[in-house]
């Protein structure tokens, strides 16, 4: 039988953000009218809520759905979901989890469990509803759990972008990909990030003319802009399709980094 977190008893609206999470990027911008307490993760990692709701935890891959940060008895946390974006197509709400002790009457043991999970490499930043700020934080956060190779990124292949046939083996699945955009093209919809000079096989990454001023705007801060890609290395992050060659769709520019701050001349 599942265990449900404190939470449950609570009343979403006397819901406050703990003090030492009130500065927090990625929850600069929630609405805490719609804070809601929802119950341990079932085996496919959602939260139930009231209603007979269930929320998925924003802008993050779990790969371990029953984390280390979960295994905890319900009277020793209090988790609360705090919307983030709209309904996916299942109608599984994205929301940041506040997870908190309920053994005590101070907060500050309260965390985000988006932060918990990278942190231990039970995850991987996959930026959706976040904004610049969140985004940035998440996937600093990646930094030292990848490079200690600690949970996930034991095994979590960054496939090179030189490599479509291996890219196509992950095809359906959020995958992290590294490498040199060998050239750009433009239509009046779409943008495109061509790894190769055979777009009927090579892995090509693109985004929709409508969010080009997003991308820019992230930009910025790695000093180039979408016309001043080619040749430079960037690191991508997203589900990867199938359309003559495999594709990465970019609809947020925390999808995308910029690797390094030099044209690769190679």
């Amino acid at each position: 039988m599942m265990l449900l977190a404190t939470s449950a008893s609570l009343p979403a609206k006397s819901y406050e953000l703990p003090p030492n999470l009130a500065d927090h990027p990625c929850l600069a911008n929630v609405l805490l009218k719609e804070a809601v307490p929802v119950g341990l993760p079932t085996e496919r990692g959602l939260f139930p809520g009231p209603g007979g709701a269930f929320y998925i935890p924003a802008d993050i891959q779990i790969s371990n759905l029953t984390p280390a940060s979960l295994k905890q008895s319900s009277t020793e946390q209090t988790l609360t979901a705090l919307p983030a974006g709209e309904p996916d197509r299942w109608g599984h709400i994205s929301a940041w989890i506040v997870t908190s002790s309920a053994k005590t009457s101070s907060n500050e043991a309260a965390s985000l469990l988006q932060d918990n999970l990278i942190a231990e490499g039970g995850a991987i930043a996959a930026p959706r509803d976040s904004n610049p700020a969140c985004s940035a934080h998440l996937l600093e956060a990646e930094e030292l759990p990848r490079t200690k190779r600690q949970g996930l990124w034991g095994q979590r292949q960054i496939y090179a972008t030189m490599t479509p046939n291996r890219i196509a083996e992950a095809v359906g699945t959020y995958a992290i990909a590294e490498g040199r955009i060998v050239s750009l093209g433009k239509t009046a919809s779409t943008r495109y990030l061509n790894f190769g000079r055979h777009w009927k096989t090579d892995f090509t990454a693109t985004l929709s003319a409508s969010s080009e001023a997003l991308f820019q705007l992230m930009l910025e801060g790695s000093g180039v802009s979408l016309d001043d890609l080619a040749e430079r290395t960037v690191r991508l992050r997203g589900v990867i399709e199938i359309h003559d060659g495999p594709l990465m769709r970019l609809t947020h520019p925390g999808q995308l980094a910029v690797i390094g701050d030099q044209k690769d001349k190679n």
